[in-house]
């Protein structure tokens, strides 16, 4: 009777974590699988703290990317009253390193502020403000139809200038360019 019990302990604890609230953004990741490639995924309020992966996602660095996103828009915005869940519904071997702090990050933004999300590329640097330039900026964008998505500010020298395109080179300059987007 008591493993009968902690099962249905471990299996409501599985659903507690992974059912989503129903308070949801929509977004893409930008990946490269030799030219640009469109990852759908979603973000999702949950009631404990914390940053997860659905599935794990092992051997990316999709996880590491949630959890710095995560931890960096705590320090800036306040403590989140939620975690989040992030699934990915696409081929996540495209996205490279890092490179999809951003984007999560603007996520976030989204998800607090009933805005839409942003496409974005770049990587968040270990001091928690630098935007760090990241791999095949241009590839990424040969995917995106029309703008507006943000990329590392050393990474405008590697594009053709295009319309809707937003280099930055901080968070100050992320949350200014999201909060203009609203």
């Amino acid at each position: 009777m008591r493993h009968l019990l902690f099962a249905l302990f471990l299996i409501a604890s599985y659903f507690a974590l992974f059912f989503y609230s129903g308070d949801c953004v929509d977004f893409y990741l930008l990946g490269y699988s030799g030219r640009g490639t469109l990852i759908p995924a979603k973000v999702c309020k949950i009631p404990q703290a914390g940053a997860y992966v659905e599935g794990g996602v092992a051997g990316t660095g999709l996880g590491e990317s949630v959890r710095v996103a995560y931890e960096v828009f705590n320090r800036r915005h306040g403590p989140l009253p939620f975690g989040v869940v992030v699934k990915v519904e696409g081929p996540v071997e495209f996205v490279d390193g890092r490179s999809a702090d951003l984007a999560l990050y603007s996520a976030l933004f989204a998800l607090v502020n009933n805005s839409r999300p942003v496409l974005a590329t770049g990587k968040i640097a270990d001091d928690g403000y630098t935007i760090d330039s990241v791999l095949f900026v241009s590839q990424k964008l040969q995917a995106v139809g029309k703008g507006p998505v943000l990329i590392p500010y050393p990474n405008r020298l590697d594009i053709v200038p295009t319309e809707g395109v937003i280099p930055v080179k901080n968070l100050d300059e992320v949350d200014a360019a999201l909060s203009s987007l609203r």
